[in-house]
């Protein structure tokens, strides 16, 4: 699933505006594709009292193909972890400009618009999401990041599952097998399973349910927030990752 890779360099990365010094909270990152670098990228992440914001910049290019979004999540943290309430998705360069809008209310996507939206033929042959899908669920941006103290075990950020709605699909991230790194880094394997909104033949949907297609690296990104050192999103031009750089 192609999509998949692009969206997570989408909602985690950045222009190198996004990084600069002006921004000196920016966590920056690289993309690669099979080792190809095809963009920059940063996520900026705040937690003040019981909210919390997140922001992601990308800029991606390759040959002649090239484009940039912008993303936001923002919503209720505490101790049992966030809650998101507003997820905006903007992008420009991929044939032409778009956007996404997702809410939620007491952790149920109540509304979701996109800006063109879906032609049919993207639409066929998926499976229905039902009305239960939508409940207790989290936008794609806040499924990557954790709320967690920067003494946290290594298991406590990796033994949790994400249910990610992403407006078009419905699946869930199943975090495991904790592993710690050097300079506090900790690894974690990631279970894709689709759960609906997905086409049941589609080769990327297969490709992702295989053990070890994502892989994910955590590491501190600001008070009270941990989020990723390192993504690994297997498809079939080989492995897209992202990887911190500051």
């Amino acid at each position: 699933m192609r999509r998949l890779a692009c969206a997570a360099a989408a909602f985690l990365l950045a222009s190198p505006l996004g990084a600069s010094k002006e921004d000196p909270g920016a966590a920056a990152y690289r993309v690669t594709v099979a080792g190809l670098p095809i963009g920059e990228a940063s996520l900026r992440a705040q937690r003040v009292d019981d909210r919390y914001r997140l922001e992601g910049r990308a800029r991606l290019r390759f040959l002649f193909w090239g484009g940039e979004g912008v993303a936001t999540a923002e919503g209720a943290a505490n101790g049992e972890g966030l809650f998101p309430e507003r997820h905006r998705l903007s992008y420009e360069g991929v044939r032409r400009p778009g956007s996404l809008a997702i809410d939620f209310e007491d952790g149920r996507a109540v509304r979701w618009e996109s800006a063109p939206p879906p032609p049919p033929e993207v639409l066929e042959g998926r499976v229905p999401v039902a009305e239960a899908d939508k409940e207790g669920v989290l936008d794609p941006l806040t499924a990557l990041v954790v709320a967690a103290p920067a003494d946290a075990a290594p298991e406590t950020l990796c033994r949790r599952v994400a249910p990610v709605f992403s407006g078009l699909t419905r699946f869930d991230l199943a975090f495991e097998g904790a592993r710690a790194a050097a300079d506090g880094v900790v690894e974690c394997a990631i279970r894709y399973r689709a759960v609906s909104g997905h086409r049941p033949d589609a080769r990327g949907v297969r490709r992702l349910s295989e053990p070890d297609a994502i892989q994910v690296s955590l590491a501190p990104l600001a008070d009270g927030l941990w989020g990723p050192h390192r993504i690994s999103v297997a498809t079939r031009f080989g492995p897209a990752e992202l990887t911190r750089v500051r």
